[in-house]
C-alpha cells in the first residue's frame, strides 16, 4: 500500500516532534506552522474571507429524478450550470447534487458591496422564477453573509454552515429568505430590490418570484401554470411535512392574486 504525494521528511519530523512532546495525534494541538502542506501552495493564502452567500436546495429532488429520468435530469442541471455561469459576472457559483451556492466577496467599498448583494438577489429571483417556469422545480434557500474559503474545487467556512442552517431550519417553505441584516438600514438595496422581495407573516424577507412589478414581464399563463402546479400537488396524498410546504405556496400564490385583483387565478 502506498500513499501518493507523501512527504516522508515532513511527516517524519512531525511524528518525531509529537513523540518527543508525548502528545497524541490530535491536529488541534498543532501550530499552523507545523502542518505539512503536501500540495504546492502558499499557506498564507489558505484563509477564509467575508462573503455574501446564497444557498439553494432543489426540493423534491428524488421525485424530479424519477419524473425526468436520471440522465435527463442530469442534463437539466448541467444546462443550468452553463446558464448560471454565463449570467453571473462578479458572483461565483458552485453546484453539487441538489445544492446550488452563489457567493461574492465583501469588500471595503460600500458601493461595490451594494451592487453585489443586489445582483445576488436579482439572480436568485431569476433562478427561482425560471426553474419553476421551465421545469416545475421549486427551491428553498437563504441569503446571508459569512466566512468562506474557495479555490475552485474546495468550499469551506462558517458562512456555508450558517447559510445551510438558515435554508434547512428557518426557510422551512419553498422560499428563499434573506438575512434582515442585509436589507435593514440599507435604503439603496431596499429601493432597488423592493419589487423582488416581500415580507412573510413571520417577518422574514423572501424572494417574491411571482411579483408582477419586476420590470420582467410575467404572463398570466405563468400564473395559471403556477396555480395548476400547486393545486396538482395538493391533490396528492402527502405527508404533513410536505403538505405544509405546498400550503405555503398556495397562500403565497393567492396573496399575489388578491394583491393584483386577479381573483380568477385564486386556488380554492
Amino acid at each position: 500500500m502506498k500513499i501518493l504525494n507523501y512527504d516522508n521528511e515532513a511527516y517524519g519530523e512531525l511524528i518525531e516532534k509529537m513523540h518527543s512532546e508525548n502528545c497524541s495525534c490530535d491536529m488541534t494541538l498543532l501550530d499552523e506552522n507545523d502542518i505539512p502542506y503536501l500540495n504546492p501552495c502558499d499557506p498564507n493564502k489558505i484563509k477564509v474571507s467575508d462573503y455574501y452567500i446564497c444557498y439553494f436546495d432543489i426540493m423534491a429532488y428524488h421525485c424530479l429524478i424519477e419524473k425526468y429520468g436520471e440522465n435527463h435530469f442530469l442534463k437539466i442541471i448541467y444546462a443550468l450550470m452553463d446558464v448560471v455561469s454565463e449570467t453571473l459576472s462578479d458572483i461565483k457559483c458552485h453546484i453539487f447534487s441538489d445544492n446550488i451556492i452563489f457567493f461574492s466577496p465583501i469588500s471595503e467599498n460600500d458601493d461595490l458591496n451594494n451592487n453585489r448583494i443586489v445582483e445576488i438577489i436579482k439572480q436568485a429571483f431569476l433562478l427561482q422564477r425560471n426553474l419553476m417556469g421551465q421545469y416545475r422545480i421549486i427551491l428553498r434557500g437563504a441569503i446571508t453573509t459569512g466566512n468562506l474559503f474557495y479555490n475552485g474545487n474546495f468550499i469551506y467556512g462558517n458562512g456555508l454552515i450558517k447559510s445551510y442552517d438558515m435554508e434547512s431550519k428557518e426557510a422551512v417553505y419553498p422560499r428563499i429568505i434573506i438575512d434582515s441584516d442585509i436589507i435593514d438600514n440599507n435604503k439603496y438595496v431596499l429601493d432597488i430590490c423592493k419589487n423582488w422581495v416581500s415580507v412573510d407573516d413571520d417577518d422574514r424577507y423572501f424572494i417574491s418570484y411571482l411579483s408582477l412589478q419586476t420590470g420582467l414581464v410575467i404572463s398570466l399563463s405563468y400564473l395559471n401554470m403556477h396555480k395548476e402546479f400547486v393545486r396538482g400537488w395538493l391533490k396528492q396524498p402527502l405527508s404533513d411535512c410536505v403538505k405544509k410546504k405546498y400550503e405555503w405556496c398556495k397562500k403565497y400564490h393567492n396573496y399575489i392574486c388578491e394583491l393584483y385583483k386577479l381573483t380568477s387565478f385564486i386556488i380554492d
